[in-house]
């Protein structure tokens, strides 16, 4: 956990570096690409239709408190638009909120690279 942590950390220290000294080496990054990138979405989509202990295993995620990654899971992978809408609103939450905002953002970040192509400028 603490390795993950880290990643994270380092994550958002690269992202949230100045635009002046990060405008050379920007490119336009297809999203999501954090945890799970569109091939590897499209890939478990199939994976799940095929195999029914996932179904069992995504239960058991939402009810040992990873309800966040179960919702983002149904969003991602199975186009559950209602569990997307509820984490695009945790997310929303989270970044209007005033600091500190706590210590688990891992999942904030998370929730962003999902949602991006959901994002609107008045969202922001």
């Amino acid at each position: 956990m603490k390795r993950l942590t880290g990643i994270i950390l380092l994550l958002l220290i690269l992202i949230a570096c100045p635009a002046a000294d990060c405008a050379a080496g920007m490119r336009r990054v297809e999203h999501p690409f954090i945890l799970w990138t569109k091939e590897d979405i499209t890939r478990m989509r199939r994976t799940y239709e095929a195999e029914s202990w996932l179904k069992e295993s995504l239960a058991r995620l939402e009810a040992s408190r990873g309800k966040p990654m179960a919702n983002l899971f149904r969003y991602a992978v199975l186009g559950n638009e209602d569990a997307g809408a509820g984490e695009k609103k945790k997310l929303l939450e989270t970044v209007r909120s005033p600091a500190p905002r706590g210590a688990a953002q891992w999942i904030t970040v998370l929730r962003y690279d999902l949602l991006y192509d959901d994002l609107t400028p008045e969202d922001g």
